[in-house]
């Protein structure tokens, strides 16, 4: 049950970086011409997202095994909140650009650090099913935000977008911080020590004061070492011929899927 609370939520707090790619879609028109600049101008905002999408996780993931997960989380959903606000209140196109990079930077962590949640608490057999729960928030996102976009902007405006996914922000960062209880293996071991600081739950559950509910895959815990994040380390896997093709097949759908659903 214990492991449940964490993946699915999980699920939830990586909706947000899907669908903050997507839901922007329908709005690119109106903010071109508010901004007083052409739609491939304010495409590049498309791509900038995209371009920090794909360098902040081998950051944030390499953070989170070394500090937690709990503090990057809420570091990361707090940029994010704060990028938000701040594309709502923009009112320039470079203004426009930064905002959309600290938005992806704060958003596209957050589906790495939610698969290292579910490498920590289950083992390699368990960890088909939650991965099956994990991804419900993340597929369901691309669909569904540019319906809500769509529709937020043509009753609203443009800006009330991003103060819409601002506040769903916050609602996933109060999750975190009320619900998410720390399990990387350099802070907590294999659940046994004591967390402190930022990766402790203001208010333990009655579920996490379980044994049978917080028993994780046991593995050895590593030693914690305090040094800055190395996104080398996460791209030394490319050289894994197996994973390389993984990772190129995922690739070149999501370029296709991202080509289509900006040209529509």
């Amino acid at each position: 049950m214990a492991k449940a609370m964490d993946s699915l939520p999980g699920s939830i707090r990586c909706y947000v970086s899907p669908m903050s790619s997507f839901i922007f879609y329908p709005a690119i028109t109106s903010i071109a011409s508010d901004l007083g600049v052409t739609v491939g101008n304010v495409n590049l905002a498309i791509t900038t997202y995209m371009i920090v999408s794909g360098i902040t996780p081998a950051l944030l993931g390499n953070a989170a095994d070394k500090f937690g997960r709990r503090p990057i989380y809420i570091l990361a959903l707090s940029i994010y909140i704060v990028a938000n606000i701040g594309l709502a209140l923009q009112s320039s196109f470079p203004a426009l650009l930064v905002s959309r990079m600290l938005q992806s930077a704060g958003s596209s962590g957050t589906i790495s650090l939610g698969y290292g949640i579910i490498s920590d608490i289950a083992s390699p057999s368990e960890r088909g099913s939650y991965v099956g729960l994990f991804n419900l928030g993340p597929n369901v996102a691309p669909p569904l935000g540019p319906v809500l976009g769509g529709a937020i902007a043509a009753n609203l405006g443009w800006r009330w977008i991003f103060w819409f996914i601002a506040i769903l922000g916050g609602t996933c960062l109060l999750l975190v911080f009320l619900a998410l209880s720390e399990t990387a293996r350099g802070v907590v071991g294999n659940g046994q020590v004591p967390a402190n600081g930022l990766n402790r739950m203001p208010i333990p559950f009655v579920l996490n004061g379980k044994k049978g509910d917080t028993e994780v895959y046991n593995e050895p815990a590593e030693a914690r070492k305090w040094s800055f994040p190395n996104p080398i380390t996460c791209l030394k896997l490319l050289l894994e011929n197996d994973i390389f093709i993984v990772l190129l097949c995922n690739g070149i759908y999501y370029a296709t899927y991202c080509c289509v659903q900006a040209s529509l």
